[in-house]
C-alpha cells in the first residue's frame, strides 16, 4: 500500500512543477505582451493548431468554464481572436486567430517551457520516456472525463509538427 507521505509528496511535485511552468509561460509572455496568463496562452496555442469553438477548447484545457469564457472574451478584445460563423452549422461558431494573435503568438516562441526542456534532456531520452509514461499512466488513471488526455497530448503533438515546420 502507498503511503499517505508518498502520495503528498507527489501532489506537491506536480502542484510545484505545474507553478513553475505557468510561471514560465507568463514570463516568456509578459516580455511582448504583459499581464498575459498561461491561458490565454494556451488559447491561442490551441488556435494556432485550428479553429474551435469554446466546448473544444473546454476539453482541451484544464480551466473552469467562466474562467475559459472570461479569458476568451479579453482575447478577443483585443483582437487576438474572432469567432467564426461555421458554413455547415450555424450552431456552431468556432473561434480562430486573427493575424495580430498570430504575431503575437510567434513573438513568444520558442515553444514550451525551457525550463522542463532543459530538466527532460538532462535526464536523457530513456529516464524521460519512463517519466513520461508513468505521468501518463497517472493522469490517465485520475482522469473522469473519456478522451481528455489523448485529446491534450493529440494538440501538443500538433504544436509541435508545426513548430518543427516553421524551424525547418
Amino acid at each position: 500500500m502507498i503511503s499517505q507521505l508518498t502520495i503528498n509528496e507527489i501532489r506537491a511535485l506536480l502542484t510545484l512543477g505545474h507553478k513553475m511552468a505557468v510561471r514560465e509561460i507568463e514570463q516568456r509572455a509578459g516580455a511582448v505582451w504583459p499581464n498575459a496568463s498561461a491561458l490565454q496562452v494556451a488559447v491561442l496555442r490551441h488556435l494556432d493548431v485550428q479553429p474551435r469553438t469554446m466546448s473544444e477548447l473546454s476539453a482541451r484545457l484544464p480551466a473552469s468554464s467562466s474562467t475559459l469564457v472570461a479569458a476568451v472574451d479579453k482575447l478577443e478584445a483585443e483582437g487576438l481572436l474572432v469567432r467564426t460563423p461555421d458554413p455547415n452549422d450555424r450552431r456552431r461558431t468556432p473561434l480562430a486567430l486573427t493575424p495580430k494573435g498570430r504575431e503575437l503568438l510567434a513573438r513568444i516562441r520558442p515553444d514550451d517551457y525551457d525550463a522542463l526542456r532543459r530538466s527532460l534532456e538532462a535526464m536523457g531520452d530513456a529516464k524521460a520516456a519512463k517519466l513520461h509514461k508513468l505521468l501518463r499512466e497517472l493522469v490517465e488513471g485520475m482522469q473522469t472525463e473519456a478522451g481528455q488526455v489523448a485529446r491534450m497530448l493529440e494538440n501538443a503533438r500538433e504544436r509541435a509538427a508545426r513548430q518543427a515546420a516553421r524551424e525547418e
